[in-house]
């Protein structure tokens, strides 16, 4: 870089970085983590000095902050979920958690009430819910009306709430 692209730069700098440090800082909420955040953007800067025109620096430098702060907090937040789930990984396959035991009663309960329903209002409930079929599309795959359809779901989902009376509140949890 020759003398008076230093001295631009050193401008740049001097006007500029407690503005960028500021800026980290109230994202990051760590003055050691700003501080080395800001010096990773103004060597980013100085390494790329000649690559970008900019007219406005100040500007131009506060969104560059704001994007590398929250870069580096998503960086944080991944390695340490990587490492949590590094540490509790034996943990997680040895003891399932007690909900996970709730969920799949409750589902073993709901499949149980499914089978109770009659056959109309089980094929209405199946096709609806687990295959996602519209009223209408389950209307012309059984050729009945849509009407009919609507009916044998509202049948079906009052039963089930009979059936499953004791669950609800699990359910609502």
């Amino acid at each position: 870089m020759q003398l008076e692209g230093k001295k631009h730069w050193n401008s740049i700098y001097s006007d500029n970085h407690a503005i960028v440090l500021e800026v980290c800082y109230r994202i990051l909420g760590n003055l050691h983590e700003a501080e080395d955040c800001c010096h990773e953007i103004f060597n980013k800067l100085f390494e790329n000095f000649q690559k970008h025109k900019v007219h406005d620096y100040s500007r131009w430098l506060r969104r560059v902050a704001q994007y590398h702060c929250y870069h580096h907090l998503r960086k944080k937040k991944s390695k340490c979920l990587k490492d949590y789930q590094q540490e509790n990984a034996q943990q997680i396959v040895e003891e399932p958690p007690l909900e996970y035991d709730h969920e799949n009663q409750l589902k073993k309960q709901i499949n149980q009430a499914i089978q109770k329903l009659k056959p109309e209002q089980r094929e209405c409930i199946e096709l609806f819910y687990f295959e996602r079929l519209s009223y209408k599309e389950i209307a012309l795959k059984k050729q009945i009306m849509e009407k009919r359809v609507k009916s044998h779901l509202q049948c079906a989902k009052r039963n089930l709430r009979l059936q499953l009376g004791d669950w609800q509140q699990f359910a609502a949890r």
